[in-house]
């Protein structure tokens, strides 16, 4: 839980975590518990903290676990604009949690062409457990006309055959960047994720 803010979650994916100071970050990805930063936050004790090497930009990024939802996390993904963590559940089933931050609009659109690549790649190398991928998307999914982005992902996920659960309210501004990815296995099994 977040003391602070009494707020308690299983899993939280974070995305631009720039304002947090640099970490020391395992060989599998974990931020190294013995790291005087992560000591100072009691209240992360609680959490496995998967994360990017580089915590001070706006490709930071970092999922924490609660260790009261999962026996421990079996393995770890790391790209450059994707993290995940495969998780074994309480109940014994397994997840993959993906963590994603995708170029913004003015950044080239081949920057997101790679970064559709990456996540297309580790989809595969996840096919075999139930999988959710939450980002930061920078596309706009809704309207008549879909941006290039959003056309780019719109492919990913027919050619996938995931879904998009899409939130019902904006999730930056006016605008809905934010939300999650389904594999057609953790469609099937929602039980592995209760």
């Amino acid at each position: 839980m977040l003391s602070d803010q009494k707020i308690h979650f299983d899993i939280l994916a974070l995305q631009e975590v720039g304002a947090v100071a640099q970490g020391t970050v395992t060989d599998y990805g974990f931020w190294n518990r013995n790291d005087p930063r992560l000591q100072l936050h009691d209240e992360l004790n609680d959490y496995w903290v998967v994360c990017t090497d580089c915590l001070n930009s706006h490709l930071g990024q970092a999922i924490l676990i609660d260790k009261s939802y999962t026996d421990g996390i079996l393995g770890t993904l790391k790209g450059d604009r994707f993290i995940g963590a495969h998780l074994l559940h309480k109940s014994g089933a397994k997840m993959w949690i993906l963590a994603g931050h995708l170029p913004h609009h003015q950044q080239p659109i081949m920057d997101y062409s790679n970064a559709m690549q990456e996540l297309n790649s580790l989809l595969q190398r996840t096919q075999h457990s139930p999988c959710l991928v939450a980002a930061d998307w920078n596309a706009t999914l809704s309207g008549t006309t879909l941006d290039a982005q959003a056309l780019q992902l719109a492919c990913l996920v027919a050619e996938s055959k995931c879904q998009l659960p899409m939130p019902k309210e904006p999730t930056w501004k006016n605008k809905t960047y934010d939300f999650f990815l389904a594999s057609p296995l953790l469609l099937q099994n929602r039980s592995c994720c209760k």
